[in-house]
């Protein structure tokens, strides 16, 4: 039972990094339009966000999320925290990595140009029998933010600007 919850919240924090509010962006800077896997490289950080159930809506955490880019490979760090201004953790630290292909550069439902990223993903405490999560998503960087969307049927939408990830 253990297993399908922490995968049961894998699924929903991530559809919460995506989904959680989404706005619509400014144009794309065209000096961020460069080598976006060279730009996505090192370390991003969320701000504090409440993290809730995709199917009923109700409460699961505060969370802050810590994504670290290389070549190929990625991990995020998810910290809960029982406050909404995430001062006082509850010992909760969920690990995820896996690989990552940056692809081409495709425009938003808006006209802003995002990259397609494709991801194979597992978790620090998966049993060994269970597969790697496999999805696609989209992000934008504009100077040191950085934001994901959905990729579906073939299209980016949904890039999420409230939910910004910041480099250290």
């Amino acid at each position: 039972m253990i297993e399908i919850l922490g995968m049961k919240k894998t699924v929903v924090l991530l559809s919460s990094i995506i989904i959680t509010g989404c706005g619509s962006g400014s144009d794309s800077d065209p000096s961020s339009n460069g080598n976006q896997v060279e730009s996505l490289k090192g370390e991003w950080v969320s701000h504090c966000y409440e993290l809730t159930d995709a199917e009923d809506g109700s409460f699961i955490a505060y969370i802050v999320d810590t994504y670290e880019f290389d070549d190929s490979h990625y991990t995020l760090e998810g910290i809960s925290y029982s406050d909404e201004n995430c001062t006082d953790s509850d010992g909760n630290v969920d690990i995820y990595f896996g690989n990552y292909t940056a692809g081409e550069q495709i425009p938003d439902t808006d006209g802003t140009l995002v990259t397609r990223l494709s991801i194979t993903q597992e978790a620090e405490d998966w049993p060994e029998e269970l597969e790697p999560l496999e999805f696609e998503l989209v992000y934008r960087i504009s100077g040191d933010e950085l934001n994901f969307g959905l990729y579906e049927d073939g299209q980016a939408s949904n890039v999420n600007y409230n939910n910004t990830y910041i480099k250290h």
